[in-house]
């Protein structure tokens, strides 16, 4: 039941204020999540920096560890993986099973990628 006194224009107002105001707490909510992912990302991006162990010590202390990694040319885990270590993957004692099957089938290898120690 309407009040008889008001417009259905002043009765809509109460409508639009609400929906102004969901719409201005989602931007700010918008631009307070951006902010913590870029300031955490470049916090992290700082800390690596100044860290003693380079993503090269890591993937030599792999090597000298014996481990192992195989995989495929078309998996995307092992293209991710790859492209984590950068340049420093030429350390990683790697064996492509796309032109290794024999050594892959003789390691039991099912699934891509796989590290063996």
């Amino acid at each position: 039941m309407t009040h008889p006194n008001l417009s259905k224009e002043m009765m809509a107002r109460p409508k639009k204020k609400k929906i102004f105001m969901n719409v201005i707490l989602l931007i700010a909510m918008a631009i307070v999540a951006f902010r913590l992912f870029y300031f955490s990302n470049h916090r992290i991006e700082e800390d690596n920096k100044n860290s003693f162990v380079t993503i090269e010590d890591f993937a030599i202390c792999l090597k000298e560890q014996g481990m192992m990694m195989y995989g495929v040319d078309t998996c995307e885990f092992c293209l991710q993986q790859k492209r984590q270590f950068g340049s420093a993957f030429e350390q990683i004692n790697y064996i492509n099973c796309d032109f290794n099957s024999q050594q892959c089938q003789e390691a039991e290898i099912e699934n891509y990628p796989t590290w063996r120690y």
